[in-house]
């Protein structure tokens, strides 16, 4: 007995794939924007963490010290800190490198980043979790156009 071949294959027509991938694209769409959000609130949370740790070494240091260590290099540990600073302090949460501001930038101590891969808006949502949310004013600063700055002491 022949077995006859049936024209009519159980495969997706063209316009069936094409709706498949138009739906595919709409979720795709629908998700993407939460997850960048989720995604930046993770990097400021740790921002946020990574800055309160270093500047509770730097107090720490000059409570046992007597004194801040000396102004920092970019992206290096300063100068007697190795002791006090996690290695956090070498990769920055946002790119860009951690620096040490000491009688630099009109303050006395700071901690700063510079070059990071992070928009002012970004920092400012980061500013308004420290104080006031003005990168002009407050504790939390953008004291360059490439560096953004947590003000230990004046």
């Amino acid at each position: 007995m022949k077995k006859s071949l049936k024209l009519g294959s159980n495969g997706l027509t063209l316009v069936e794939m094409m709706i498949v991938v138009v739906i595919v694209g709409l979720l795709t769409s629908f998700a993407l924007p939460a997850f960048r959000r989720a995604n930046t609130k993770s990097t400021n949370s740790r921002l946020l963490n990574d800055y309160r740790i270093h500047a509770e070494a730097f107090k720490r240091f000059a409570l046992e010290t007597g004194a801040y260590p000396p102004d920092g290099g970019f992206g290096s540990m300063p100068l007697g800190m190795s002791e006090y600073l996690p290695v956090t302090w070498l990769n920055s949460p946002v790119g860009g490198q951690w620096i040490w501001d000491n009688n630099d930038w009109g303050v006395t101590a700071a901690i700063s980043i510079r070059n990071g891969n992070v928009t002012s808006q970004q920092m400012s949502e980061v500013d308004s979790q420290i104080d006031d949310g003005d990168l002009a004013t407050g504790v939390f600063r953008k004291i360059n156009a490439d560096r953004f700055s947590l003000v230990i002491e004046e």
